[in-house]
C-alpha cells in the first residue's frame, strides 16, 4: 500500500462502468481512474475529509439522532416486554441512510418515520437488488445476460439508485435557481455539501449525478434488507483459508480475475454499532465503565458535541476494537500498474492485483494478542501493557489507507460516536434472550449471521 503511487487503482470496477456507459452517466469516485479520479477526489474531499470539516455536520447528525431515539422508543413500546428491539441492525441501517442523505443532499428522506415513503422504500430495496445481482453478473459469462434475469435486475437496481439521486440533485438545482432569480449571485446561500459542490464550481450537475449516488452507497451498509439472514454468505473464518503470502495477509490475484466483491466501500455505521452493542451487552463491566465516562463528559439531558470526544478515550477504543474484530469491508485491494514491485521477498509484475485481508490481519495473534477477545483497553495508551499493545500500524485499517482511503471516514466516526454516546447515556443495553451467540458472515461486506435482538433498559439518573 505504501507503493501504491499517486493514482492508486483499487479495482477496475468493470461491472459498475458497464452500467454508466450504457446510460451515458459520468463516472464517480469508485469508477474513475488516473488523473481524472485524482481531480474528482480532490473536489469531493472538501467539506468531508478533515475532522474539523466533519464537525460542521454535528448539528445535522444530532437532529437525525433525535428522531432515531424517538423511533427507538416506539419500537420498544411495540414489543411484548416494552424494552426490546428484535433486529437492531435493520434500524441502524435506516439511521445511516437518513444521516448520509441529509449530509450529501441536505434532504430528509423519511427512513425514521413510522411509515417510510414509498420512493425511499423502493430505493432501499434497489441497493440490495443491485449488490445481490452483481455477484451473479460477475461470475456468469456475458452471454448469459440476455438469457438469465440477473443482469437486468442488476441494471434495474442501479437505475433506481440513480433515479433517486437525480431527484434529490434536481431539487437542489431548483433551490439554487430560485435563489439566483430572487437575489442574484449574492443571494445564493451556500449551505451543505451538495450546495457547496454545485455553487462553487467544484462539480458540474453531470459530474454530481455520477458521483453523489456512489457516495450515497458508500455512506450506508451495502447489506440491504436481506444481508443478515445468512442465505447468501460465507462464515467469515473461511477468509483465513485463502492462500496468502506468508506473514503479510496478502492474496496474489492474477490481473484477469477482478474480484469485484472486495471493492465496495461502505460506511461502518450500521454493522459496527450493532457489533459494539452486542459486545457491550456481553461485557457489562466495559459497558459500566463506558457509561461512567460518558456521564462524566455529557451528563443526562445534554447533547454531545464534536469537542466532547477528545475526553472519551474509552468510547473511541470500543469503536476501534469493534472495527478490528469486524472490519465491515473484510478485504481491500490495489492494482499496481506502474512498475513491478517486491513484497516480502517476492517479485510481482505490474498490473498485479493484491488483496489485503483486513479480517485475517486484525485477528493475527502475532499482531494482536488474544485476537478473538473483545478488549478495548488495548487501544488505551495509559492502560496498555506489553501483552496487549498494538504491534503493527497496518494491523487494523478498517477505513483503508492512503489517498484512496474511505472518503467518509470522519463522518462515519462522528455519527457512531454521537449515537453510541446517546444510547449509553440513556440506556443499559442487554441481549434479548433469543439472540444467543452471533457469528460474522462474509457477504459483500462482513455482517452478523442472524438478527441481533437487544433490550434497551432505561437508566435511572
Amino acid at each position: 500500500m505504501r507503493q501504491e503511487g499517486k493514482y492508486p487503482v483499487r479495482d477496475y470496477m468493470e461491472l459498475w462502468k458497464a452500467h454508466r456507459d450504457l446510460h451515458g452517466l459520468a463516472y464517480g469516485p469508485f469508477t474513475t481512474e488516473g488523473e481524472s479520479w485524482y481531480r474528482l477526489r480532490q473536489a469531493l474531499n472538501q467539506r468531508l475529509l478533515k475532522p474539523t470539516e466533519a464537525a460542521l455536520y454535528t448539528d445535522a447528525l444530532n437532529e437525525v439522532i433525535d428522531d432515531f431515539m424517538v423511533r427507538l422508543s416506539q419500537l420498544q413500546a411495540e414489543s411484548a416486554s416494552g424494552d426490546q428491539v428484535p433486529d437492531i441492525a435493520h434500524h441502524f441501517y435506516h439511521f445511516a441512510l437518513e444521516a448520509i442523505s441529509y449530509i450529501l443532499f441536505e434532504k430528509r428522506i423519511g427512513c425514521l418515520e413510522r411509515s417510510i415513503p414509498q420512493d425511499t422504500r423502493t430505493f432501499i430495496r434497489s441497493i440490495d437488488l443491485m449488490f445481490k445481482n452483481s455477484v451473479y453478473s460477475t461470475i456468469l459469462p456475458k452471454w448469459t445476460r440476455s438469457v438469465l434475469p440477473f443482469w437486468k435486475r442488476y441494471l434495474d437496481g442501479w437505475n433506481t439508485i440513480f433515479s433517486f439521486g437525480k431527484k434529490l440533485i434536481d431539487q437542489k438545482l431548483e433551490e439554487i435557481e430560485a435563489q439566483l432569480q430572487t437575489g442574484g449571485p449574492d443571494g445564493v446561500q451556500i449551505s451543505g455539501y451538495l450546495h457547496f459542490l454545485l455553487t462553487s464550481g467544484q462539480l458540474s450537475p453531470h459530474e454530481a449525478m455520477g458521483s453523489l449516488p456512489e457516495l450515497l452507497l458508500a455512506g450506508v451498509d451495502t447489506v440491504g434488507e436481506g444481508g443478515r439472514r445468512g442465505d447468501q454468505g460465507l462464515p467469515a473464518p473461511i477468509l483465513n483459508q485463502f492462500p496468502i503470502i506468508p506473514h503479510l495477509s496478502l492474496i496474489f490475484v492474477p490481473p484477469e480475475i477482478p474480484p469485484h466483491f472486495v471493492s465496495h466501500s461502505t460506511s461502518q455505521t450500521s454493522n459496527t454499532l450493532t457489533w459494539a452493542l452486542y459486545h457491550l451487552s456481553k461485557h457489562p463491566e466495559i459497558q459500566a465503565a463506558l457509561h461512567k465516562e460518558v456521564m462524566g463528559v455529557v451528563p443526562a439531558g445534554q447533547v454531545p458535541q464534536h469537542k466532547d470526544f477528545a475526553h472519551m478515550p474509552l468510547l473511541k477504543a470500543v469503536l476501534k476494537e469493534t472495527l478490528r474484530l469486524y472490519p465491515v469491508v473484510p478485504v481491500n485491494s490495489r492494482v499496481i500498474t506502474e512498475k513491478e514491485i517486491e513484497v516480502g521477498g517476492f517479485f510481482f509484475p505490474k498490473n498485479t492485483q493484491f488483496v489485503l485481508c483486513h479480517y485475517v490481519a486484525s485477528r493475527d495473534p502475532s499482531i494482536f494478542p488474544e485476537p478473538e477477545s473483545f478488549r478495548p483497553e488495548r487501544w488505551l495508551r495509559k492502560s496498555q501493557t506489553d501483552t496487549l499493545r498494538v504491534q503493527h500500524p497496518f494491523g487494523s485499517v478498517p477505513f483503508g489507507y492512503g489517498v484512496r482511503a474511505c472518503l467518509g471516514r470522519r463522518i462515519a466516526e462522528l455519527e457512531m460516536q454521537l449515537l453510541l454516546t446517546r444510547l449509553i447515556q440513556q440506556y443499559e443495553v442487554a441481549l434479548a434472550p433469543e439472540t444467543g451467540e452471533v457469528k460474522s458472515m462474509a457477504r459483500v461486506v462482513l455482517v452478523p449471521s442472524k438478527k441481533v435482538g437487544l433490550r434497551f433498559l432505561q437508566r435511572q439518573c
